[in-house]
């Protein structure tokens, strides 16, 4: 029996099988790496997660740590910190300026201050003591001890006659000639035919200046002359200032 086309048969068959089951094997295999390959890259993808998850815990669990340390530290560098140094500014080029000032202007000083402190406690004193004199002058009424006409009083004080027109108008602008008991007529506590304050300055003159019209006229003349220089200089200042 000639069993050659037989095996050649089984032969061929047994190829085919063994193509399909490695066929079939390459197939699964395939399907094997394929699958193997996504999982792969999923549990890549997840641990690529955890990861980052892993990372963003640490870095909070360190803040979490580190910040009760650090900031309590920064308040202390803050209270003792020191303020950078600045550098200075050049200064920037100023035209000087020259000041004038008048005659009448004067800087003020402790000195004059101190002098306007004495000068108001001793106008103060004026007051008190022009009040007193008032007091008693009118408790104690006087007579004018002393008469005569305006002409024969300046002739008597030694008044020059051409001094007489301004002399004449300051005395009837105070007192007037028959005023030699008159006080405190502009308000100021003044005494005499020209009103000087305090009264008992016309006591250099004579010790009846209280009642002697010619006493107080004597002092009055040396008043004039000394302040302003002349009558006439003192009836110029009067009719600016309305006062001598």
């Amino acid at each position: 029996m000639n069993l050659a086309p037989l095996g050649r048969r089984i032969s061929s068959w047994h190829q085919g099988r063994v193509k399909e089951v490695a066929g079939e094997f390459r197939s699964t295999i395939d399907t094997i790496t394929t699958d193997a390959s996504k999982a792969l890259k999923r549990i890549e993808r997840r641990v690529k997660k955890n990861v980052t998850k892993s990372r963003l815990l640490q870095n909070a669990v360190f803040v979490l740590l580190v910040a009760p340390l650090v900031l309590p530290l920064g308040v202390v560098m803050a209270a003792y910190s020191v303020t950078p140094a600045v550098a200075p500014v050049p200064p920037e080029t100023v035209t000087p300026v020259t000041l004038t000032l008048s005659e009448d202007i004067v800087a003020p000083t402790s000195t004059q201050a101190s002098i306007e402190v004495v000068e108001s406690v001793y106008q103060a004193n004026e007051r008190v003591k022009q009040e007193a004199a008032r007091a008693l002058a009118l408790a104690k009424p006087k007579k004018v001890t002393f008469t005569a006409s305006a002409v024969e009083l300046m002739t008597m004080a030694g008044i020059p006659q051409d001094q007489w027109v301004y002399v004449d108008f300051i005395i009837n602008h105070e007192a007037g000639w028959n005023g030699t008991l008159t006080y405190n007529r502009q308000g100021s506590g003044a005494y005499g035919i020209c009103q000087a304050l305090p009264g008992r300055k016309m006591a250099s003159a004579g010790v009846d200046w209280e009642s002697n019209t010619l006493t107080q006229l004597k002092w009055c003349d040396s008043y004039a002359k000394a302040r302003y220089g002349s009558w006439q200089n003192a009836y110029h200042f009067w009719l600016k200032k309305r006062w001598w």
